[in-house]
């Protein structure tokens, strides 16, 4: 009687079930890399807001950090913040004019600069940092950063972005 040839289907199962494995790790982590925000990325829209950005608009966003969030409602005339509604400016103490350069789309984007310099730097825990930017004139619509190994998360949100007139 002559010996049954064995059957070896079974490697391509485990060949199979690699390359799967594989894939599912490579896939998330080249998406997450094509949504990270770049130095380049925001100097291009800097750009655009500074070439088509409103100078007169009322921009409210949330802002969360440590679990923590905190809502500001900024007016801004001819490109200068001129009012801040938010936890540090409580109604009697209120006109902190010299705080105002801290608020606006302009700080926004200092902040954001801001990090990704921070993370740039060689010794800087890896970080991740997202963000979206309305096509039409630049300004910021959401931003996430985190850093895993700190456990550090914060993320600023455009509830309301409206153009005014002077």
């Amino acid at each position: 009687m002559a010996a049954r040839p064995r059957s070896r289907a079974w490697i391509w199962f485990f060949v199979v079930l690699a390359f799967l494995g594989a894939a599912a790790i490579t896939i998330p982590t080249v998406y997450n890399m094509r949504q990270q925000l770049t130095r380049e990325e925001l100097d291009r829209v800097r750009a655009l807001w500074k070439e088509k950005g409103p100078p007169n608009y009322v921009l409210e966003y949330v802002k969360e950090r440590d679990n923590k969030k905190e809502t500001y409602i900024v007016t801004v005339r001819n490109g200068k913040t001129m009012d801040v509604a938010g936890p540090m400016f409580v109604a009697e103490d209120r006109k902190k004019e010299d705080l105002y350069r801290y608020y606006g789309m302009i700080a926004l984007f200092n902040d954001i600069e801001g990090n990704l310099d921070r993370d740039a730097k060689p010794n800087a825990p890896r970080a991740f940092n997202r963000a979206t930017f309305n096509p039409d004139d630049g300004h910021l619509i959401d931003y996430v950063r985190s850093v895993s190994k700190d456990k550090e998360r914060v993320q600023i949100t455009v509830k309301r972005f409206e153009v005014t007139s002077p």
